[in-house]
């Protein structure tokens, strides 16, 4: 099991190789081992149309001159059984004469699923294995297919007590260069970074993936801005031809604006419009139109409390990337990151679960995932 379990992860961190070109399709990654357990083959989804990730190991066999007849398959995801762009993956699997095929993950796609079966009718003997890390990565996929929204982190740094900010708004910098390093190569994975036009009055920021080395794509920003009040000398605006950027508004807000709107989209600003929910905008219709526009997979929020709140009272809160910096404002009035819950007690409380954690420098980044 130890063995299987060694596979898996491994097959996971290749499947990893593919963020920001595969999307809207799920990140895969594919072992392929013979039967004295020697890795004779290696694939993961490279690009999205092309070919997926028991291919990409299958060809890779043939290139080291091996013989997949007999193997074991490690899966990260239930091979497909449908015909897209690609042939089915089950149907390569069986031509193949793999013996055996170990897979973390059901496929969440109805359209997909039911490539485990077709293994099993035709012989191949399926069993399935429990790997956080190799299901953790189709997580977004999986999301976005059983719920029509992108999958959303919210991210912020924080002193020993709680602030991200001291009380007149001033945050630069709560964090060490070392962790916004690693800020810039999350955006680097990301469809979507989302703020709300309360951090981009006071902060004025860019938003996207910098000295970073591997930038796949650059994700869409996108301001949450009811009224339209974001500047048209914004650096999000200034910038929208080198970065996509969307500005999100109140439906409400266009009547009357057509001319601050023209000026926008001359600067290549796509304005989208969004009905409201109780006089806001309504944020689970917005996620759905990004999906459903831009075909977004993975959103990352950096914004202030007031915008996190919403997220949060929604119930739009899939993960939390927290940096715990080595600082203490001491002030009742600094300004935290979530503001607008009104929790009644403890036992109330939104609750969370580690997922993971690391030493960033003197910070340290934890990732937390809803449940207790």
């Amino acid at each position: 099991m130890n063995r299987d379990l060694d596979m898996m992860n491994r097959a996971a961190r290749l499947g990893a190789r593919g963020i920001g070109r595969v999307e809207p399709n799920p990140l895969v990654g594919c072992v392929i081992v013979d039967q004295g357990g020697a890795i004779i083959g290696e694939g993961w989804h490279r690009r999205f149309g092309e070919n997926h990730a028991e291919v990409n190991a299958l060809n890779d066999c043939r290139r080291r001159g091996r013989d997949p007849r007999g193997a074991t398959m490690y899966l990260t995801l239930e091979p497909c059984r449908h015909a897209g762009k690609t042939p089915p993956c089950a149907e390569a699997i069986i031509a193949a004469g793999v013996a055996r095929c170990v897979i973390a993950r059901r496929d969440p796609n109805p359209k997909a699923a039911g490539g485990a079966a077709r293994l099993e009718e035709a012989g191949v003997r399926v069993e399935w294995i429990e790997c956080p890390r190799a299901s953790r990565l189709s997580d977004s996929f999986a999301h976005r297919v059983t719920t029509g929204r992108p999958w959303t982190i919210v991210k912020w740094a924080q002193t020993l007590d709680g602030a991200i900010a001291t009380r007149d708004g001033r945050s630069r910098w709560v964090s060490s260069a070392a962790s916004r390093a690693a800020v810039h190569r999350v955006r680097a994975r990301m469809d979507i970074v989302m703020t709300g036009v309360g951090t981009v009055l006071s902060d004025d920021p860019m938003l996207t993936p910098r000295n970073t080395r591997r930038v796949p794509r650059l994700p869409r920003r996108v301001v949450v801005d009811p009224s339209l009040i974001t500047p048209i000398d914004a650096q999000v605006v200034k910038t929208a031809r080198e970065a996509p950027t969307t500005i999100a508004v109140d439906e409400s807000a266009v009547d009357g604006h057509e001319a601050v709107i023209a000026q926008f989209i001359e600067r290549g600003v796509e304005i989208m419009p969004i009905a409201p929910l109780r006089g806001d905008i309504d944020l689970s219709l917005l996620m759905r139109r990004l999906c459903e526009v831009h075909q977004a997979m993975r959103v990352l929020v950096e914004a202030g409390g007031g915008l996190v709140g919403k997220l949060f009272r929604a119930g739009l809160v899939d993960e939390l990337i927290v940096y715990l910096v080595p600082k203490v404002l001491g002030d009742a009035e600094a300004i935290g990151p979530v503001r607008g819950l009104n929790v009644p007690s403890m036992d109330a409380a939104p609750r969370f679960r580690l997922v993971r954690m690391r030493r960033i420098a003197d910070d340290i980044e934890a990732v937390y995932r809803p449940g207790a």
